[in-house]
């Protein structure tokens, strides 16, 4: 089902002041290279390792850490082998705490070091009769549904994007932003025109598409999500959106995106309607929230 302009409109905001306040960073993987990158998270390193193909953040209000779980991290990245036999994935973990009340949490992986790099450009860019597959293993934790009916909080993204934030960027990036992927937002959010899982695109922060699933979805599964991009002769691009290989939307792009990297993220943010424009709020979770990301594909096809 696709929503209206207008909450198309300040979707893309929220969206893009999400990403804002995102970061990027690192992790381990199995094979990266000109035509293919896939990890089943068999091992997790961290950069600058050069085993790494990912950069991991964890942020604490302004504070950024690459390093993985450690005592008084509020959110982290983490390598997941002993839950159940024959268990190998990434954790995004958000636990409750006073500091989440209050200020920006956040676990994320990226392909692209975002603000410890300037102008980097993205790995990925489809070509004529090459399209580009992106293609995520993920599940959720129980208080997550694709219609925010649950009590997760906060917002989640498995997306390829531009990584446009710089060093010491002070917003200016939110405007340069574009990606497409899956998210997902807590209930209430944008009064309610946000919540739930969603695919979006965005482009100079600014949404272009933004659906609905008209498909039953238990983000508490393993599944599959699949966006494929794609370019005609003509330098027109589309994508497509899927789940378990069944079709969310196909959408013929209004605007060329440039090359993009993968970025995966978990926060604690609350964006509402205020009085002046967006407001971001914060939210502590009312228990532990997990996004489990079992695998990662990109490819040039």
């Amino acid at each position: 089902m696709k929503t209206s302009k207008l909450v198309q409109v300040a979707v893309g905001g929220a969206v893009s002041a999400a990403i804002f306040l995102s970061a990027a960073t690192s992790v381990g993987a199995t094979a990266f290279n000109g035509t293919q990158h896939f990890d089943n998270f068999n091992k997790l390193y961290l950069k600058p390792d050069h085993r790494a193909d990912w950069w991991i953040n964890n942020f604490l209000g302004a504070n950024r850490y690459e390093e993985f779980c450690n005592p008084g991290n509020e959110s982290c990245v983490s390598l997941v082998t002993n839950e159940n036999p024959g268990d190998h994935f990434a954790r995004f973990n958000l636990p409750p705490s006073v500091a989440a009340s209050n200020m920006f949490v956040e676990a994320a992986m990226s392909e692209l070091r975002t603000y410890g790099v300037t102008g980097a450009p993205g790995i990925w860019f489809p070509t004529v009769g090459h399209s580009i597959t992106f293609e995520t293993v993920a599940r959720w934790s129980a208080g997550y549904t694709a219609n925010a009916s649950g009590d997760a909080v906060g917002t989640t993204g498995i997306v390829m994007w531009n990584s446009p934030y710089e060093p010491g960027d002070t917003g200016n990036g939110l405007f340069r932003e574009a990606f497409f992927g899956f998210n997902w937002t807590g209930k209430g959010t944008l009064g309610g025109f946000l919540e739930g899982l969603k695919v979006n695109v965005v482009y100079n922060g600014f949404p272009i598409i933004t659906d609905t699933p008209s498909f039953s979805i238990n983000m508490n599964d393993w599944a599959t999500y699949t966006a494929v991009w794609s370019v005609d002769a003509n330098g027109v691009q589309s994508v497509e959106f899927s789940v378990n290989g069944q079709v969310v939307s196909q959408h013929v792009l209004p605007v060329a995106l440039t090359p993009l990297s993968v970025q995966i993220w978990s926060d604690n943010q609350d964006v509402q309607f205020g009085p002046f424009g967006l407001s971001i709020g914060y939210k502590s979770p009312v228990t532990v929230q997990n996004m489990d990301i079992n695998s990662v594909l990109v490819k040039k096809n």
